[in-house]
């Protein structure tokens, strides 16, 4: 058993449109692969909005999209992006109305969390799961 704690990711999701139209598969775009492990902790936030946490949720692995996974159009997203990995996830906790900014900014779409951030997202992390509830995702 792993006892060493999570690592804190932030991931950018655009607007956040399409990472809620997708949110009922338990899954997010990428275009690069990424070092997320099991277990890890992933923070939503959407762009030009001084880094505004809209979700975490637990990492359970990245595959690579092909044929037989959902397209696109099946998850909900809009756009020309070419997302060539999925990062798919469980506990999932809507935090949009905490008005938590990371204050993130960068071209990077996934960083590590690290002391630029100007919220303790372990700290909040903690407090989170003590007094809310995962969104509730029927089953695939």
């Amino acid at each position: 058993m792993n006892t060493q704690a999570p690592t804190h990711w932030v991931i950018r999701v655009g607007d956040g449109q399409n990472f809620w139209n997708s949110s009922p598969h338990r899954r997010w775009g990428t275009k690069g692969r990424t070092t997320i492990k099991p277990g890890d902790l992933m923070w939503f936030v959407t762009n030009k909005s001084n880094g505004h946490a809209i979700a975490v949720a637990t990492f359970v692995s990245l595959n690579e999209r092909s044929y037989t996974t959902m397209t696109n159009k099946e998850l909900g997203w809009t756009g020309d992006g070419e997302w060539k990995y999925e990062l798919q996830y469980d506990n999932l906790y809507d935090v949009s109305h905490l008005h938590l900014l990371t204050n993130i900014k960068g071209n990077n779409s996934i960083r590590k969390y690290n002391q630029n951030c100007q919220v303790n997202l372990p700290t909040e992390y903690g407090l989170i799961v003590r007094y809310s509830r995962v969104m509730y995702i029927p089953s695939e």
